[in-house]
């Protein structure tokens, strides 16, 4: 898409957006929660999880990282939080947003996870769009109506599946299919 964009004179780039979970500040909560038995078998599962993650990509290593450095144009800038893109977005003419499960919702809402693939920053003069944006798998009716009202402000929307289009104009919102 950026050599597309860069062939036609565009100076395209990506953001450099590293998501952080916000850190907890009230320790004392944090300690209670730390010993509720709920809570010792989650972190122990996603510790679990973790490992095998990690183990599972020292064995099939897809270089995305080094790709990226090495081919893919990026903001000067690392944004690790949504306050972050708000404060100070990336100057450009237009912002595009796309790719496989992009607008897949966590159980959790989380806006710094959420909110900038819905675009939701940047000056409202600037174009944004959606290329090819996948859904992934449906997290329930309230998400859904959260982002939907999030892709209403989009300026023009494309979808990577029939289904995805199929619920953006079964919602008023223009959309068509985009591989």
């Amino acid at each position: 898409m950026q050599k597309y964009l860069q062939e036609y004179g565009h100076d395209a780039f990506l953001i450099k957006y590293n998501y952080e979970k916000p850190k907890k500040k009230n320790f004392l909560i944090k300690l209670l929660k730390a010993f509720y038995p709920v809570s010792i078998y989650r972190y122990i599962k996603r510790k679990i999880n973790l490992s095998l993650l990690a183990s599972n990509e020292k064995k099939h290593d897809r270089k995305f990282n080094q790709f990226r450095e090495k081919y893919i144009k990026q903001s000067q800038k690392d944004y690790n939080n949504y306050i972050d893109l708000i404060k100070s977005p990336p100057k450009a003419d237009c912002y595009i947003v796309g790719s496989d499960q992009v607008w897949s919702i966590p159980k959790k809402y989380d806006k710094n996870f959420i909110y900038p693939f819905f675009l939701n920053f940047g000056d409202n003069k600037i174009k944004k769009i959606s290329y090819a944006a996948s859904f992934g798998k449906y997290n329930g009716e309230k998400y859904l109506q959260k982002i939907l009202s999030f892709i209403k402000k989009l300026d023009y929307v494309t979808c990577r599946e029939t289904s995805g289009v199929e619920l953006c104009n079964k919602n008023n919102i223009p959309a068509k299919i985009k591989q």
